[in-house]
């Protein structure tokens, strides 16, 4: 067996394996690579794949270094995939079906041999790695797009040298023809990922993923989530894979943006999910299976997890969910039970979503986990009417509690109807009747808290502050009863703790104790004597009254006849005929039949 050719070359940096082992073949003038490849004891199959020993029989006949030659192998895994210094091309990313290449390229290769003083120039064509990409249809070096011959069945498909020799002679033609193209950004990058690093984010997926994703994306951004896929054209699928990596090469910064207008886009379709708005995006992600696709897998996980209505359980491109993150109008009504147009409402005015009504209730989408004890509390709630059967009280005695703030509905509307949750209303009357002794008929000195109420003038919240704060000592409830005018309570203990005084002075006081006629008085209050409003502790209804400092410093100033005759024991009429003989005169700024006296005129 050959030790080493006669005839050899080294192999060059961007050059395949297979395709050195075809240039070996033809410098030593045998046709078939095939053949070359069993005479010097390996296969084509066996260097096409890499395997080790076809890589260290290659170096050895070639005389190039071990290390170097390796670097040239693309390396066969056991699914089916080549791996290329470290980049694999799934069976997706490459084009097995046809021999790609740039008639341009192969043309320079034959100048530089000829320029080298080559006998056989035409032996020194050699085929890149990057051709083998599906995704690259240009020549990144001459803005030109590839050609391509089809290629041979079974072993005979990884002979670059044997498919491009019947073209050979007419390269120049084959290069004339060509169709100007300009490499888009996809297709630079995938060029020099094979020697160098590029995009951050995009180099962190595998060479395959990154190189479909940004096809299918862009095509997606660029003609829809459900484009023709038989109708696009090589064509179509170039310009969605420059437009896809100018979407993917800014990693997260640009992948969920742009998820976000497909989630947001206007539409009146009435169905949702990432199925429909992301098309054949959604179908790539949901059925590659390629363990170099986990981290846009995530990363679409946690999109669709927050930005659809997805329930715990249900698989998001093929992992269930963990939890819940986000709910519709539409999740959330139909998981507590409630009607989707009473919701909405109520979530509307409890600020969890925008009053928007033009966007149907399943694409009115809330966080879950903040608003799940409000859910829950709405899913419990009843109406007014169905509360007060609940708590047998009628509208009198309920709304007053309302007001009072001892019961209130889950959400305040201003519009709608309210809900009340059943829980709260159970818990109230379990707080009235904590510590409440059951009679079987109303015992001596207790009555029933409607007719107590009744008789104190007092409100119904009154009566129920006091035992729900565990101010009266005798509570009861009938037996048999349920409800709040079950309660039994003695209002005698009650009136002590509900009569309170006002602050201020009622007009009526004042007549009596400054002794100043009805009718004077009407004119002086709101001028001499500011008034205010006071709810008036019985009666439950704004009261007059004249504030008590203002109205001391009315009295330490002036001063009536009815108090200066009793001062001195005699009758008002005495007391008058005494001031005039002093010539002392009552104040003529108070209104007529007023008598009122300044006192430090009266010294």
């Amino acid at each position: 067996m050959v030790s080493r050719l006669r005839i050899t070359a080294p192999i060059r940096s961007d050059q395949t394996l297979a395709s050195f082992a075809g240039q070996l073949a033809s410098m030593n003038h045998q046709p078939s690579t095939e053949d070359f490849c069993k005479d010097m004891g390996t296969t084509l199959r066996k260097v096409a794949l890499g395997e080790d020993d076809a890589i260290a029989r290659m170096a050895e006949i070639s005389g190039n270094d071990p290390d170097t030659v390796a670097l040239s192998a693309f390396r066969y895994a056991s699914d089916g995939s080549l791996s290329f210094r470290g980049q694999r091309l799934t069976q997706q990313s490459r084009s097995a079906r046809s021999v790609r290449f740039c008639a341009r390229c192969l043309c320079e290769d034959i100048a530089a041999a000829v320029t080298a003083g080559a006998r056989h120039p035409e032996h020194h064509v050699y085929g890149r790695p990057h051709w083998l990409c599906s995704q690259i249809r240009t020549c990144v070096r001459h803005g030109v797009a590839l050609s391509a011959v089809d290629a041979r069945r079974g072993d005979h498909q990884y002979d670059f040298a044997g498919a491009l020799r019947p073209f050979l002679g007419n390269l120049g033609e084959l290069d004339a023809a060509a169709a100007p193209a300009r490499a888009n950004g996809l297709e630079l990058y995938l060029s020099e990922r094979f020697y160098s690093q590029g995009s951050a984010y995009l180099d962190g997926l595998g060479y395959s993923v990154a190189a479909r994703f940004c096809e299918v994306i862009g095509s997606v951004a660029k003609f829809g989530p459900r484009p023709l896929l038989k109708g696009i054209g090589e064509d179509r699928w170039h310009l969605g894979g420059g437009e896809g990596y100018a979407i993917a090469s800014r990693g997260p910064d640009g992948i969920l943006p742009f998820l976000s207008t497909l989630k947001d886009k206007d539409s009146r379709d009435p169905r949702d999910g990432p199925h429909i708005d992301w098309g054949i995006l959604h179908d790539w992600l949901e059925e590659t299976r390629d363990p170099e696709l986990s981290p846009l897998l995530e990363l679409a996980r946690d999109f669709i997890a927050s930005n659809y209505a997805i329930a715990k359980g249900r698989k998001i491109l093929g992992r269930p969910a963990a939890e819940r993150k986000m709910h519709s109008v539409t999740s959330a009504a139909i998981e507590h039970g409630v009607h989707a147009k009473v919701l909405r409402n109520q979530l509307v005015q409890a600020g969890v979503i925008e009053d928007r009504p033009e966007v149907p209730e399943n694409l009115m989408l809330f966080p879950a986990a903040p608003n799940e004890d409000l859910l829950r509390r709405l899913g419990r709630g009843i109406t007014a009417q169905e509360a007060r059967e609940r708590i047998d009280c009628d509208r009198s005695i309920f709304f007053p509690f309302v007001e009072a703030g001892i019961l209130a509905p889950v959400v305040d509307v201003d519009t709608g109807y309210p809900l009340y949750d059943v829980e709260d209303l159970e818990r109230f009357l379990d707080c009235l009747v904590e510590k409440a002794v059951v009679y079987d008929a109303v015992p001596e000195g207790m009555t029933g808290v409607v007719e107590a109420r009744r008789r104190l003038s007092c409100t119904h919240a009154e009566v129920a502050n006091l035992i729900l704060d565990r101010r009266l000592s005798r509570v009861g409830v009938l037996a048999g009863r349920r409800g709040y005018p079950a309660l039994l309570v003695d209002p005698d203990e009650i009136g002590p703790m509900i009569r309170k005084t006002f602050e201020g002075v009622v007009p009526n006081d004042i007549i009596e104790d400054f002794g100043i006629a009805h009718a004077a008085l009407s004119e002086l209050l709101d001028t001499r004597l500011p008034t205010t409003l006071e709810m008036h502790p019985s009666k439950k209804r704004p009261q007059r009254v004249v504030e008590r400092g203002v109205y001391d410093a009315f009295k330490s100033r002036y001063v009536s006849l009815r108090d200066l005759a009793r001062i001195d024991g005699v009758t008002s009429k005495s007391k008058l005929a005494s001031l005039r003989r002093r010539g002392i005169g009552h104040d003529p700024t108070f209104p007529a039949g007023a008598y009122v006296y300044q006192r430090d005129r009266l010294d």
